[in-house]
């Protein structure tokens, strides 16, 4: 079989892929938690939370 791509395996030994979705971390977030509605929400990474993963609607309308 032809490979279609020109690139080797070797130079994307790994990658790192988001897909937002728009914005369902967000929205599940929210629905799990009544008070978050209607307000900015931006979800981390995790207990350090060194990077913002998504963020709702309301929160891109700030700027994050």
């Amino acid at each position: 079989m032809k490979r279609l791509s020109h690139r080797s395996d070797a130079e994307w030994p790994r990658a790192i892929i988001l897909l937002d979705m728009n914005a369902f971390f967000a929205s599940i977030e929210q629905l799990d938690r009544p008070k978050w509605r209607g307000r900015p929400v931006a979800i981390t990474n995790g207990l350090q939370g060194t990077c913002i993963i998504t963020c709702s609607y309301k929160a891109r309308t700030h700027g994050i």
